[in-house]
């Protein structure tokens, strides 16, 4: 009996943090969810939260419902903890937003899946999904990767996602599409990743590119969250500019290689900061990366980024020049991972120079150790400086 009533108390405690978490009621019966009790691999920008991925997720989930709904009182949901002023995201594109996911979740299944795919697909940051992957001998460079191998092994993914097979075939599809998809536009959209993470984006069913940009648009909400009641706070009028030129550039039912795409994105946002006005050509992929990492969003932003550019000294230019214009295709290239963690992190301190310095300093330490290799993408992982430790 005080087994029973120990299972109970845990049970009732755990519904407790949900509630204050702002967690869905409809997800609390799905065992998928006691994942995001324990993570270990939280995004850097949640640091110092407790219950960070849950948080997220549950800020992810309910933005889901507002922009499902699209109503005044949705509207009003869904900008909550914005900063009011010219950034608040307005009205009318919340509208724009809520007909864009209407068109892509046709009905109340596709609204069931991306529900389901909202739910899981960070579970590779959490402790139980770890210790499964490490009692099946699996290996793995990010928690992405971490799921996608465990969701590729039938019982694995019996054992992980209990619930999945209640969606319907074509659903399921859908969402192991997304899973699997080995491309992270987040990374592309934030300046992290080169062009050659697009390779797996070429092949990738135009349904899955559409569901993979609403699951994008519905991470980005839950970045910040840090109570219950919060909105999408990070998603305010210029980062939905930048997301919309990433879903221009990326969303096309026209094929096109990843490499036009990415430069096709770069070239959006080197516009719309004015950066083309502001630096040489040859300098201008460099500097765009660099603007996207740092977050900047407008104008003065931009400028700032233009000026530390210009009082870097040559060789730190030449080492960005280079590494950040690689493709990843035809020669190698690294993608810094949590390169704009670590680098807003080190200009909050430091300012924007001391940045751009330290990251040309880890990109040319790691070309000098690993080489030229043929052409590919290598992580290099500054999560830990991101974080505040030594990377």
């Amino acid at each position: 009996m005080a087994q029973s009533d120990t299972v109970q108390d845990e049970a009732f405690g755990d519904r407790l943090i949900w509630a204050r978490c702002g967690v869905p009621a409809w997800a609390w019966e799905l065992p998928e969810f006691r994942l995001l009790m324990n993570d270990v691999a939280p995004s850097p920008e949640a640091s110092g939260i407790e219950h960070r991925e849950l948080l997220r997720t549950a800020c992810s989930l309910r933005c889901l419902e507002y922009l499902w709904g699209g109503a005044e009182e949705d509207y009003v949901a869904f900008i909550a903890g914005q900063p009011r002023g010219r950034a608040t995201l307005p009205k009318e594109r919340f509208h724009a937003l809520h007909c864009w996911v209407k068109n892509t979740l046709v009905d109340e299944i596709a609204l069931e899946g991306m529900r389901y795919l909202m739910l899981v697909h960070d579970a590779g940051k959490c402790a139980a999904v770890v210790r499964m992957a490490q009692d099946a001998g699996l290996d793995w460079n990010d928690h992405d990767e971490l799921l996608r191998r465990v969701v590729g092994i039938p019982s694995l993914q019996a054992a992980l996602l209990p619930t999945f097979c209640v969606l319907d075939g074509a659903t399921q599809a859908l969402v192991l599409g997304v899973l699997n998809l080995e491309c992270n536009l987040g990374q592309v959209m934030q300046g992290e990743a080169p062009a050659g993470v697009l390779l797996a984006w070429e092949g990738a069913s135009s349904r899955v590119r559409d569901w993979y940009l609403v699951h994008l648009l519905l991470d980005l909400a839950g970045v910040r969250a840090c109570e219950g009641s919060d909105g999408a706070m990070i998603l305010t009028s210029p980062v939905i500019d930048e997301f919309t030129d990433l879903a221009e550039a990326m969303g096309s039912k026209e094929e096109a290689e990843g490499t036009a795409r990415y430069s096709r994105y770069l070239d959006l946002r080197a516009t719309a900061l004015g950066l083309d006005e502001r630096v040489a050509e040859s300098d201008l992929v460099a500097v765009t990366r660099l603007a996207l990492m740092l977050q900047a969003l407008d104008a003065a932003g931009a400028e700032s980024v233009c000026a530390a550019w210009k009082d870097a000294a040559p060789e730190t230019q030449a080492v960005l020049r280079s590494e950040l214009g690689r493709d990843g295709i035809t020669v190698h290239a690294f993608l810094p991972y949590y390169a704009p963690a670590f680098m807003r992190r080190t200009a909050a301190r430091a300012g924007i120079g001391a940045a751009v310095e330290a990251l040309a300093a880890r990109l040319e330490h790691a070309r000098t150790t690993i080489g030229e290799p043929e052409g590919s993408v290598t992580n290099l992982d500054l999560t830990q400086a991101a974080l505040g430790g030594n990377s």
